[in-house]
């Protein structure tokens, strides 16, 4: 398509327009053929800050049935409207997705055509509204001659009569033809808009909420339970550390890095754990029983839910080596 693609758009003529995304409220008119779209300088329309876009992500084209897009990353291909499309043709209203990009498609509504004329045609001639049909007394003879012959020399009123029941006629007509519904174009790019607006209405009251939600003590409290569990990591106390991210989860769900450290903190402390029992059972075979109660009871200390088959498998060893150690005595 070509630099000139790259023209600010007007609402008469196709366009895209970024939702969301670097490029947020940007439109683009679509004057030409085809239309590259991607992260390098060498397309069309360039996605530079959007990381997740692909070099080369998409391209549209003017077709006789309309425009289309086609994905040019088989890995990342581009959504319509949410669904991943290989090719798909371009409907007022749909959303486009590649990378963190949002692009919208808008193209003007097809003109109401003007009312039809439906073949009436007015004469201006006069005596042509004359009213047929003979009185049955002379008196009203009389007065029907008068009536005519006045008529006949007042040709205006005439004149005015047929532009008043002309004027009827086309109100009446183009009232027909106004009332007809929109077409099956509008409706659906109509609807496609209201889902746009609230989605992002949606999305704008969250973000909304979650501003909100962080100016409360509650959040502060969570923040708080955070840096302390922060600490107790970088000193190698997972078991602590895993409380505190707990509390702090307790306290705000939706805080990320909680979350992240929560299973940072599991993981590591399980691997304490299991390194812990190996070194036990290894001391029993070598019959280094005190050394083996030892590692079980750190196995004990930190696990401390009497349910949990580690906690079981700790003590069955402690017990099996305390034996073992008494009867050598």
């Amino acid at each position: 398509m070509g630099a000139g693609a790259l023209q600010p758009s007007n609402n008469s003529q196709p366009h895209l327009r970024v939702a969301t995304g670097p490029m947020e409220g940007q439109s683009f008119a679509l004057i030409g053929k085809k239309l590259t779209i991607g992260r390098s300088s060498e397309n069309d329309l360039v996605l530079k800050h959007d990381t997740k876009c692909s070099r080369h992500h998409a391209v549209i084209r003017l077709t006789p049935q309309g425009y289309s897009v086609e994905s040019l990353s088989p890995k990342n291909p581009v959504s319509v409207n949410g669904q991943p499309v290989t090719t798909a043709l371009l409907l007022p209203g749909v959303t486009l997705s590649m990378g963190e990009t949002h692009i919208t498609f808008v193209a003007p509504a097809p003109a109401l055509a003007p009312p039809p004329n439906n073949g009436l045609a007015v004469r201006e001639q006069a005596g042509a509204f004359a009213p047929t049909g003979a009185p049955v007394n002379s008196k009203s003879k009389k007065n029907a001659a008068k009536n005519q012959s006045r008529q006949q020399k007042s040709p205006m009123f005439m004149i005015v009569v047929v532009v008043v029941l002309g004027a009827l006629v086309y109100l009446l007509t183009s009232d027909t033809d106004t009332k007809k519904p929109p077409t099956k174009i509008t409706q659906e790019a109509d609807l496609e808009a209201e889902i746009e607006a609230s989605e992002q209405l949606r999305l704008s009251k969250e973000v909304e909420a979650r501003k909100s939600n962080k100016r409360t003590a509650q959040y502060r409290e969570a923040q708080a339970a955070y840096i302390k569990g922060s600490r107790d990591y970088r000193k190698g106390l997972f078991g602590r550390a895993r409380d505190a991210f707990q509390t702090c989860l307790s306290l705000y769900p939706d805080h990320t890095l909680c979350q992240r450290y929560l299973g940072l903190s599991n993981r590591k402390f399980d691997e304490i754990v299991q390194y812990n029992l190996r070194l036990g059972k290894d001391h029993r075979e070598r019959n280094q029983f005190r050394a083996c109660m030892s590692a079980m009871r750190t196995v004990r200390v930190k696990v401390r839910d009497k349910s949990d088959k580690r906690f079981k498998q700790a003590k069955a060893h402690f017990e099996a080596c305390e034996a073992q150690l008494g009867e050598n005595f």
